[in-house]
């Protein structure tokens, strides 16, 4: 729970510093990147893609979804917002 806030704050800061990135979706993204490991162990894939793919269902932004799903390179990092997650995970 706090890895998922902090790394949510971290990437908010880093949206900040680079522009071009909306602050509050790098927020939304960095604090819904591990969403996957609460869910059901029986779901099939790796926790960015069960995250992903709830997050998906549930309409979030196409952006957000794909910097989740992204996290760990289970689909090509393609956008400033999933490399920021990225970067921000590792901090």
């Amino acid at each position: 729970y706090y890895h998922c806030g902090e790394v949510g704050f971290l990437c908010g800061l880093l949206a900040a510093e680079l522009g071009g990135v909306e602050v509050k979706k790098a927020r939304r993204s960095g604090l819904l990147h591990d969403l996957g490991k609460s869910m059901d162990h029986e779901l099939e894939g790796g926790h960015a893609v069960i995250g992903a793919n709830f997050i998906e269902a549930r309409n979030e932004a196409p952006d957000v979804v794909h910097a989740v799903r992204a996290h760990h390179y289970d689909e090509t990092p393609s956008t400033d917002m999933a490399f920021l997650v990225i970067a921000a995970d590792a901090i």
